[in-house]
């Protein structure tokens, strides 16, 4: 049960992360406002998933609602590392500009 549900977190936080969501939504001209946000698309398929594989409503519940939360904090370390990665690359695209002089290309 857990393991499933661990699974289930990370596959939703990515999905909604790298725009899958997203791009789904603008392909079939909807948005979706529940499927977006990480702790509602985790809980909703987490619950789902539980109890169609006939556990318990309760235990169902609440692997579900851990997961919700700890979607959140996945959300927060994707971020987190995405703006990292984000001032490091401009670092990176700086320097080349500053080392191909102005008016040329930076492209090798």
């Amino acid at each position: 049960m857990w393991k499933e549900a661990a699974q289930i977190t990370v596959v939703c936080v990515l999905a909604i992360q790298m725009g899958l969501i997203d791009a789904i939504g603008k392909l079939i001209h909807r948005e979706f406002h529940v499927l977006s946000c990480p702790k509602c698309l985790v809980l909703w398929v987490s619950l789902g998933w539980h109890l169609l594989h006939s556990n318990p409503l309760l235990e169902s519940a609440f692997v579900s609602f851990l997961s919700s939360y700890a979607a959140l904090w996945l959300t927060m370390a994707y971020d987190y590392i995405a703006t990292k990665y984000n001032k490091a690359y401009q670092k990176v695209t700086d320097a080349a500009e500053d080392q191909s002089g102005p008016g040329t290309d930076a492209v090798s």
